[in-house]
């Protein structure tokens, strides 16, 4: 049976500026959600470098404004599939999932305004498998 899945919206963002950073990606998007002001025009991803006690894999920023801005996220997480995480904005008011390409050069991000479970499982499922 099937999961129903909650209201949500999908971005798919592309690299930038391929190997110029070591431990920070630049990407742009490509299509979805960026202009319901969700997502700023540039979106950074960055190695977790421990600093944070709650340990994500990576940290999301966004282009605002010239500047680099970390929006209320807590981050990405490992899930049971690879290259997949999840987070949330906004201190757990809106869940936030990312597939990586096997290559790290495409972001598929799903974000679901509104809504935060811990039980994602079903939700992964439906979206990457």
């Amino acid at each position: 049976m099937a999961t129903h899945l909650p209201n949500h919206l999908k971005c798919v963002f592309t690299e930038i500026n391929v190997g110029k950073h070591r431990t920070v990606r630049h990407y742009e998007p490509q299509q979805g959600i960026t202009s319901r002001g969700i997502f700023s025009n540039l979106i950074n991803v960055s190695n977790n470098r421990a600093f944070a006690k709650s340990k994500p894999e990576y940290w999301v920023k966004q282009r605002e404004n010239g500047k680099w801005k970390t929006p209320a996220a807590t981050g990405l997480f490992r899930t049971s599939l690879d290259n997949v995480y999840h987070g949330d904005l906004h201190f757990k008011t809106h869940l936030f999932l990312v597939g990586f390409s096997s290559d790290y050069s495409t972001i598929t991000a799903y974000l679901f305004p509104n809504f935060f479970t811990y039980d994602i499982e079903p939700i992964i499922n439906s979206l990457f498998k």
